[in-house]
């Protein structure tokens, strides 16, 4: 039985904390070895400064699919788990500006805590704002490289949008 070893960048996964909740809410199980989350002996996730590599070893028992079925569960999964972090914190931020007359805090660690959940919430919105940018060009790269290659294979690309989709249509030249 042979097997390939392949990988995936996901560079739309940049905050671990969500890509480890989203684990979690699909009822994956895994283990931190190193910078890796090893989901099995099959798919390992590595922790990188640009978002997330999947490295995932193809076999008879593991094929494409379900790593590709994986990859958008996981991904769907962690942009709702990254959404609700920046609610949750806008939330947070909301009640502390709201709330003066806190007793656990002073007025000076008042605004100290009020900034912090600021920063934080400021991050993961720019984190947001820049994955989804990457997402675009990843997705506008990978059609001009379909279109080339269908244009070299005798083809005439009509590209079709409707929502969140984008579909190619192959014609015959």
């Amino acid at each position: 039985m042979s097997s390939v070893i392949k990988a995936l960048i996901l560079s739309e996964m940049k905050d671990m904390e969500c890509v480890e909740e989203a684990l979690k809410r699909l009822n994956i199980s895994y283990t931190t070895q190193g910078s890796f989350l090893v989901i099995s002996n099959d798919i390992k996730l590595e922790k990188l400064t640009t978002g997330v590599r999947v490295v995932y070893q193809t076999s008879y028992e593991l094929g494409n699919e379900q790593v590709n079925n994986l990859v958008a569960n996981l991904t769907r999964t962690y942009a709702t788990v990254l959404e609700e972090k920046i609610e949750r914190l806008k939330l947070e931020e909301a009640r502390l500006q709201e709330d003066k007359t806190l007793q656990k805090f002073n007025k000076a660690d008042q605004e100290a805590e009020l900034r912090r959940i600021e920063r934080e919430r400021l991050k993961l919105e720019a984190v947001k704002r820049k994955e989804e940018i990457e997402l675009q060009k990843t997705i506008q790269i990978k059609g001009e490289k379909i279109k080339k290659l269908a244009k070299k294979l005798g083809y005439r690309v009509n590209k079709d949008s409707n929502g969140k989709e984008t579909i190619f249509v192959l014609v015959r030249s």
